[in-house]
C-alpha cells in the first residue's frame, strides 16, 4: 500500500549511511543504497550538531530512515565512497515526523 508520504517520493536517491574509520585511519563507507525521496533544491537555515547557524543547499524527504554524517545524491550510483561522486552532499541533520496516528514516519535530511 502507498502511504501519503510515499506516493509523492517519485525521485531516485542513493544513501551511504556514516563512515567508519579502520585500523588505519581511512573512511570507509556502507555500500550505496537505492532509495525514492523527494528532493527540494531548498535554502533553510538550521542548527548543525555544534549547535551553529548553517544554511541547507536541500531538504530531501525520505520514507526510510538516514543518518546525519551519511551522504545523499540524487540519482543512482554504486561508488564506494560519495565524498568522489560529484552532486553527493552530506547529510548534516534529521528530523521525523509522524502523521496524527503514529503510524506513519516522515523522514527529513537537511543536506
Amino acid at each position: 500500500m502507498v502511504s501519503e508520504y510515499t506516493r509523492y517520493m517519485g525521485q531516485d536517491a542513493t544513501y551511504w549511511g556514516p563512515p567508519t574509520r579502520d585500523a588505519f585511519d581511512v573512511l570507509t563507507f556502507p555500500a550505496p543504497t537505492p532509495i525514492s525521496v523527494r528532493w527540494e533544491d531548498k535554502a533553510v537555515l538550521f542548527r548543525d550538531a555544534e549547535g551553529q547557524q548553517v544554511m541547507s543547499e536541500a531538504v530531501v524527504y525520505t520514507a526510510q530512515q538516514v543518518e546525519t554524517d551519511g551522504f545523499l545524491y540524487l540519482g543512482t550510483s554504486a561508488a564506494v565512497d560519495p565524498q568522489q561522486v560529484d552532486g553527493a552532499a552530506e547529510i548534516r541533520q534529521t528530523g521525523r515526523t509522524l502523521n496524527l496516528r503514529a503510524t506513519k514516519r516522515l523522514n527529513k535530511a537537511m543536506l
